[in-house]
Parts: structure tokens; sequence; C-alpha cells
């Protein structure tokens, strides 16, 4: 099962690679939801690697790779893997929203306050 940004679920035809699916989605990284589950990140799986039968992935836009999930994120995930058909969709929605609203956190910058400090000759 596929879960795209915007929270909708797409069947996974197989045998598919993730090379694959990044090429129908350019832009967009593929995450397995047990491995977001047990990091707290978003991390992105390998392209050589093959989708497995019964598993949930979620697409995700290449700017939020290896940002952290919050707590909300997390329990929404755990009900997309859930074998209730119900929790899924509403899990998917719940959490298609959640990525979407979301700023990248490689864009936002440390900017220092200071002021310079004059020197004295």
């Amino acid at each position: 099962m596929l879960v795209d940004s915007e929270g909708g679920l797409t069947p996974v035809p197989l045998p598919a690679s993730v090379a694959e699916l990044m090429i129908d989605h350019p832009g967009f990284a593929l995450c397995l939801a047990d491995d977001i589950r047990q990091s707290h990140r978003l991390v992105s799986m390998k392209i050589h690697q093959t989708l497995a039968p019964r598993t949930v992935y979620l697409l995700i836009p290449m700017e939020k790779v290896d940002a952290r999930v919050s707590d909300p994120e997390i329990v929404a995930i755990g009900f997309l893997c859930s074998p209730k058909r119900a929790k899924r969709i509403a899990a998917a929605i719940c959490l298609g929203g959640l990525l979407a609203s979301r700023g990248s956190r490689r864009k936002e910058g440390w900017a220092p306050a200071l002021e310079p400090i004059p020197e004295e000759s």
C-alpha cells in the first residue's frame, strides 16, 4: 500500500522496485512505514530495494527526507499498519495533512542574532 503526501492510498502493483516508483513520482522519496516508526525519522529507501506485499510505504517530498517525525505522526503511521481498513484510511488522511503542512527542516537556517564588536586599535 502506498500513501502519497496528500493522504491518498494506492495499491502498488508487484513486483516493483523503489526506482520504478521514484520515476513515476519525480521529486518524491519512498519510506517504509515500519522504519519510520522505529527511527522517528523519514528514512528514504535505497533505489535498488524491491517492494514487499502487505507493507505500507509513504511517498514524501525529497526535501523532507531525514526530518524528524512527531508523536501524532507516529501514531497515525501505527494506524496505517493496522489490518483494519477504516483505521488505515483515517490515518492516511490525517498523516497526509500533517506531512504536507509541515515545513522542511533543511531549509530552516540558523541566523545568529549577534552584533559586531568594534575593535580598538
